[in-house]
């Protein structure tokens, strides 16, 4: 009787993992193709220059896809096995106008004999700057975050709050030191080559 078992257990085994394959494929191919599509939609530049650098944002798309993988593999390794991990400082919204507002406040108090009107148009340009990068890397963390969900909501759910923090913690620093920084290097190629 055990004999008899144990080719329907592996068989079952073997549609399991074939399972997950096909999955973590169209997963990865998924993210790839919208992180690439949100690339072209944001960055003016990329999209003028697709045609030069499409070899590059494929990578970037690619490695960054790969890495959110990761980033959800270790969560659920070490919320199985019940790891004592520091939580990261987690995901960090873009700073709002009235924040800003008082940042401007505060630095122009610390400044003896300050020019208001000057320092606050440098503050607001680069405000403004640092704004957008913000919501481009926002915005990166949450298609991340969406097509993760997507295939992998039921598994996701299963994290307990501190390794599901933990897991959006990694996403985000996926977004902003990986993913982010990979493309405006790309973008400062460009600029480089065609100025």
């Amino acid at each position: 009787m055990e004999e008899s078992g144990l080719p329907w257990r592996m068989q079952k085994i073997f549609d399991r993992m074939d399972e997950h394959e096909r999955i973590g494929k169209a997963f990865l191919s998924q993210l790839k193709a919208d992180l690439i599509l949100y690339v072209l939609d944001e960055r003016p530049l990329v999209k003028q220059y697709y045609a030069e650098v499409a070899e590059q944002l494929i990578e970037i798309a690619d490695k960054t896809a790969r890495q959110v993988f990761d980033d959800f593999d270790l969560a659920l390794s070490i919320n199985s096995n019940k790891m004592n991990v520091d939580e990261y400082s987690g995901v960090r919204k873009p700073k709002t106008k009235q924040e800003a507002e008082l940042k401007l406040k505060a630095e122009i108090a610390k400044i003896p004999n300050c020019d208001e009107e000057v320092f606050a148009e440098i503050f607001w340009e680069s405000f403004e700057q640092e704004q957008k990068r913000e919501w481009f890397i926002y915005k990166a963390y949450s298609k991340m975050k969406e097509v993760l969900v997507k295939y992998y909501e039921d598994l996701i759910l299963s994290l307990d709050s501190k390794y599901l923090r933990i897991l959006d913690s990694y996403l985000f620093t996926t977004a902003y030191n990986d993913f982010s920084d990979e493309v405006f290097v790309l973008e400062g190629k460009i600029r480089k080559l065609k100025c």
